[in-house]
């Protein structure tokens, strides 16, 4: 049912120290790699958070990322971010398996129907996908076995209701009835057998489809997949008839659309529009410098960590590439949670004093000694900074330009068929 794949590094051809400035990211990648051969996922996480950190745009860190977060059944977080790279994604195939694996993160969370969209839009991108035809196949099968039970149980509920009414009717009518009832109240051994049905209709109803368990036979394989096959077909057609439609709208917004976007459009959508985006977590900008334990001048370490001055920060930059210490920048926005994932703490824990941007705050773990402060503080519920949700904002003026270039395509076609009498409209 579940198919999980990292992504390895590719070959690089240049040399090694010119690899490594083109490609920071490659050695955490490489570590988180690692670090998931050997089923340690959290620390898999860790590195590829790294990587990320030096190059937010990597696809292979984003993919391994969230196959790292689906091993620690972190399902939720697994399918958002397939869902982002499935978006975001210019290959075919990059999109297909993002899709695909969005759709397995949202089957363990039991969200079958949109799990099944998952799956139609990877086969979409890639129907010859035997894996994604048959997850889609037994998604299918679950949604109509819950709508099947789910009608059984509105008939069963119509029926027992419809019996109580009789009953009571019967009851009104049959006064020989009442002191059989008053009996049954007060005596509970009438009723030891579970037969009440006010009782029975009390009880939980009983849980959903579990997860599939064990393996299909290769005939119910093979049997579920032609059943889907004409489902399938259809949407892969009707994906390419509309991928045509795409390709001539795309060719007008490519022919006319402004791509430039001012600092003044930008400021202008986001102070008219900051209700859309009010923070659901606390953002961060922080710096991390992590020493050994023998090191003799820490107190150096915190005295420049707290300077706000640039030379400052170059003296501390300057410190730790002579003594190969450890140096971590969050310089853009960053969720607080992955800072913490940084550090050697309990994920479990807030760690809210770690907020106070005056302090340096220090961690110790096994022979290092970790040093951290928080530069600047954007916390959930507030308005987000424009400069984090810069790019959100271009790629919706962006939208919204294409939408009005596609419209006035439209309405030119829709005029001039109505010129040349392509098309009558009736009025009544």
């Amino acid at each position: 049912m579940i198919r999980h794949t990292i992504i390895t590094c590719l070959l690089l051809l240049a040399a090694g120290m010119a690899a490594g400035q083109k490609y920071p990211e490659r050695r955490d990648i490489r570590s988180g790699n690692k670090f998931y051969g050997k089923a340690e996922y959290s620390e898999a996480e860790i590195s590829y958070r790294k990587a990320l950190e030096k190059q937010p745009d990597s696809y292979e860190a984003n993919f391994n990322l969230a196959d790292a977060l689906y091993k620690q059944k972190r399902y939720d977080e697994a399918a958002g971010l397939n869902e982002q790279l499935a978006a975001d994604s210019a290959r075919l195939d990059n999109a297909a398996s993002a899709y695909f694996n969005q759709g397995n993160a949202l089957f363990q969370q039991r969200k079958l129907q949109e799990a099944l969209e998952a799956y139609k839009n990877s086969l979409r991108l890639n129907p010859a996908d035997m894996e994604a035809k048959f997850n889609y196949a037994y998604t299918k099968k679950l949604l109509d076995k819950d709508k099947n039970d789910q009608n059984k149980n509105d008939q069963n509920k119509d029926q027992n209701k419809d019996n109580r009414n009789d009953q009571n009717k019967n009851d009104k009518n049959d006064p020989n009835q009442n002191p059989d009832k008053d009996q049954n109240k007060d005596n509970p051994d009438n009723n030891q057998n579970g037969n009440d049905p006010d009782k029975q209709d009390q009880q939980p109803p009983s849980g959903g489809q579990q997860p599939p368990q064990g393996s299909m036979s290769r005939e119910e394989a093979e049997r579920m997949l032609e059943e889907s096959q004409k489902d399938i077909d259809q949407m892969v057609q009707e994906y390419r008839n509309s991928l045509l439609t795409h390709k001539v709208d795309q060719f007008y917004v490519d022919k006319n659309i402004d791509t430039l976007f001012t600092d003044t459009q930008i400021a202008d959508y986001y102070n008219q529009n900051k209700a859309d985006f009010i923070l659901d977590k606390t953002l961060v900008k922080a710096r991390i410098v992590r020493i050994p334990r023998s090191y003799d001048k820490k107190k150096t370490i915190e005295e420049l960590m707290l300077t706000p001055r640039e030379d400052g920060y170059q003296d501390l930059l300057d410190l730790c590439v002579k003594n190969n210490f450890e140096l971590t920048e969050l310089n853009q926005w960053t969720d607080f949670a992955v800072l913490r994932s940084l550090l050697p703490v309990d994920k479990t824990q807030d760690y809210d004093y770690l907020l106070n941007t005056a302090k340096v705050n220090e961690f110790e773990a096994n022979d290092f000694i970790f040093y951290v402060r928080v530069l600047s503080v954007c916390r959930a519920g507030e308005y987000a900074p424009q400069e984090s949700v810069r790019e959100v904002i271009k790629r919706v003026i962006f939208n919204k330009r294409k939408e009005e270039i596609i419209r006035a395509h439209e309405d030119s076609l829709y005029r001039g068929a109505l010129d040349n009498k392509e098309i009558v409209v009736n009025v009544n």
